[in-house]
């Protein structure tokens, strides 16, 4: 009974990011929602979205009149390069609405998984507790100073911040890129140093 309570205790941090309790460690899960940022990011990741969207249908338009001979190849590959941008803008505005990021910690290790759709630069991890050194956050942008690990948070209105994990062999793995809302890297790297620090065998 106590045991499948645990399981279920869920605890929200912050809007869109959670703590819960399991029975070999905690889960936070973080929705990329939450870390777009303020209302004008928001509105700009919907306008890119949107423009997605518009771009593929008024490629396929061209695309269409090239299958039957209206247009010639120029004007097909603009339409064909125009149907490329609107599928990345558009498949990006979706993953950033529906994704969302579990980090697994036990005194195993460190799981990361990133779900319900692919997206470059976010793989899944599993690491050991004895390769981990640190997992920290960093401004990625204009500046690459560290915020997490001297405890100093840097202002930059068009810097991302990835969540970055260290092994004792000096390799560094990104287990989170391009978080717009610096809070919530700062929120998710403490959450997970603090119960990897727990869960050390004493």
């Amino acid at each position: 009974m106590d045991s499948h309570n645990k399981t279920e205790t869920r605890l929200q941090l912050m809007p869109g990011l959670f703590r819960q309790e399991t029975n070999s460690g905690i889960k936070i899960v973080y929705h990329w929602y939450a870390g777009v940022g303020n209302l004008s990011n928001r509105c700009f990741e919907g306008l890119l979205f949107l423009s997605g969207l518009a771009a593929v249908f008024l490629s396929y338009n061209g695309i269409h009149r090239f299958s039957v001979g209206q247009i010639d190849l120029l004007q097909a590959s603009m339409s064909f390069f125009l149907f490329i941008i609107g599928v990345l803008l558009a498949y990006r505005g979706l993953a950033l609405a529906v994704n969302h990021s579990d980090f697994l910690v036990s005194r195993q290790g460190l799981t990361v998984v990133h779900s319900p759709l692919p997206f470059p630069g976010a793989a899944r991890v599993n690491i050991g507790s004895s390769e981990i050194a640190s997992v920290e956050w960093q401004k990625v942008g204009h500046s690459s100073q560290t915020g997490y690990a001297n405890g100093r948070i840097p202002s930059g209105y068009s810097a991302t911040f990835d969540i970055t994990l260290h092994t004792n062999t000096g390799r560094s793995i990104t287990l989170l890129p391009g978080v717009r809302a610096r809070e919530y890297a700062f929120a998710v790297a403490g959450e997970v140093t603090k119960y990897l620090k727990i869960a050390e065998p004493s």
